[in-house]
């Protein structure tokens, strides 16, 4: 098993990205209704995810999605693995495969693109 779990935080199987966002947006409107004393607050974590381009680096779905490619690129340059038949890795290969297929389905698209750009 690779160890990487493609679903985490607010987000569930089936949810993506912008609809957890949203999810979140409205919740914590909610609560500036309801609590205007924590206005200033709750304000400012609503900027942040409105202005999430300096999270893109750091976030989550970032770093989860650079260990699946270190993974699997592990795979690409074992001098070992290369005699050895791809059906003793399959196992491990189809978790790491969903997890990716999972991450790039679910995570924002900004971060995919991003970090992309910076493994090319």
């Amino acid at each position: 098993s690779s160890g990487i779990n493609a679903e985490y935080g607010v987000r569930r199987k089936g949810v993506k990205y912008q609809t957890s966002k949203e999810i979140v947006l409205t919740v914590l409107e909610k609560l500036m209704e309801e609590y205007p004393e924590w206005d200033q607050q709750l304000g400012s974590v609503c900027k942040a995810l409105d202005h999430e381009s300096d999270m893109l680096s750091n976030s989550v779905d970032s770093l989860k999605l650079e260990q699946l490619f270190e993974q699997l690129n592990v795979f690409t340059e074992d001098e070992q693995q290369r005699g050895w038949s791809c059906a003793d890795d399959t196992a491990e290969l189809s978790t790491l495969f969903t997890d990716l297929a999972s991450l790039l389905n679910n995570a924002n698209p900004k971060v995919v693109i991003a970090v992309l750009q910076r493994l090319k």
